[in-house]
């Protein structure tokens, strides 16, 4: 190093050392892990989308606690496996179920949850009504449950002999869609307790999703089908693409795409006005779940490889999102495709932020240009 150099990155460091010390290596500074967010949700100041509050925090004190760009934070909560997770449409709820019979409301911005408590086994579905008021849930013991998300009161829908695979609720929180082992559909009226049955799978229903408004219901099968179903007359529209099992299927909220995952390890999409399908390829093993953004343009996938995929419906190209140390069961997406949240076997639910992904740490720090320079001339450095 040469002396200019050596003045340049004195000059900076005497200049600029409080600010050096907020930010941190720019390749470690924006994700906590979730020991950090249990002393940081004390505050009442962890907010997941403000990086720059946890810049101020890493000034108190509390180390090196940051994770990568591309590595989630985690809530920590249940005692088994997370089956299911599902977030509100503006991206400030997180609810998720799991193995350990509860279900849990979380509240992104300070890591907290409630639970939900009424099921008496495997919590394998969870859905969260678009402004966040209403959850729905089904288990192994086929009791589907509908809460309010501030209080934690339920209503039990229905208790059947099957098991509950999976429910959906309309962004109102008023109709509930649910699908499992009786290979059959139902829809709900979540204020009245009856429900309209839908027929056509000849295997167990694996997934169910609803439109917005209520009026449709894609659900996708053990017999390798999607269906498309008109919730008022019955009818329905067979999409065939999958080889195997149907493990998930989403509608964007605008109606203008459907998407399912399945044990072939394919992730299907079709256009809902054309029909046509479009096939994206790069889990190693089963896909397990799938989510999309509200118009459509993004989708999010977990499988059995232990990845998190955010794929450009429009190119079908992907990126892979490494956190989970087990299967990914599930994942979820805001309404504008900023966040994403995955449950898996590891017992964590990991929420992504996916403005940062695949980008240029220093392109999001408010650094003056000799700070810049410094950061560049340190990454050279660690490179050779």
């Amino acid at each position: 190093m040469n002396l200019y150099k050596i003045l340049l990155l004195s000059l900076v460091l005497l200049l600029h050392w409080e600010r050096v010390v907020a930010v941190g290596p720019p390749e470690r500074a924006l994700c906590v892990n979730a020991f950090t967010l249990q002393r940081m949700s004390e505050t009442g100041r962890v907010s997941l989308g403000d990086w720059r509050e946890r810049f101020e925090e890493r000034k108190r004190g509390l180390g090196d606690q940051f994770g990568s760009w591309n590595q989630p934070i985690e809530l920590e909560g249940h005692t088994d496996k997370v089956r299911i997770v599902a977030i509100s449409a503006d991206g400030n709820r997180v609810v998720s179920g799991g193995s350990d019979r509860s279900a849990r409301v979380w509240d992104t911005d300070t890591g907290r949850s409630t639970v939900l408590k009424e099921h008496t086994s495997t919590v394998n579905s969870v859905a969260i009504s678009a402004d966040g008021r209403r959850v729905a849930s089904g288990c192994s013991y086929g009791k589907v449950c509908v809460w309010d998300a501030a209080t934690g009161r339920s209503t039990v829908l229905k208790e059947y002999t099957n098991t509950i695979r999976s429910v959906a609720i309309s962004a109102d929180g008023n109709r509930v869609a649910s699908g499992g082992y009786d290979r059959k559909v139902r829809v709900w009226d979540a204020d009245t307790d009856e429900s309209t049955v839908l027929e056509g799978h000849t295997d167990w229903v694996q997934a169910v999703a609803i439109s917005a408004d209520g009026r449709r219901v894609a659900s996708g099968g053990s017999d390798r089908k999607v269906r498309v179903w008109d919730a008022a007359t019955g009818k329905s529209t067979v999409l065939e693409g999958h080889t195997d099992w149907v493990q998930a299927v989403v509608m964007s909220a605008d109606g203008s795409r459907i998407a399912s995952g399945g044990s072939d390890g394919k992730v299907c999409v079709w256009d809902a006005a054309t029909g046509e399908l479009s096939v994206l390829k790069g889990h190693e093993k089963w896909v397990w779940a799938v989510a999309i953004s509200a118009d459509g343009s993004r989708i999010a996938s977990g499988g059995n490889d232990k990845t998190v995929r955010i794929w450009d419906a429009a190119t079908g190209k992907s990126t892979v999102l490494k956190g989970h140390t087990d299967r990914v069961n599930s994942v979820a997406m805001s309404a504008d495709g900023r966040r994403v949240v995955s449950g898996g076997d590891d017992e964590t639910v990991c929420v992504w932020d996916t403005r940062y992904i695949g980008r240029d740490p220093l392109s999001f720090l408010d650094l003056g240009e000799a700070e810049r320079k410094m950061f560049a001339y340190k990454k050279e450095q660690e490179k050779s």
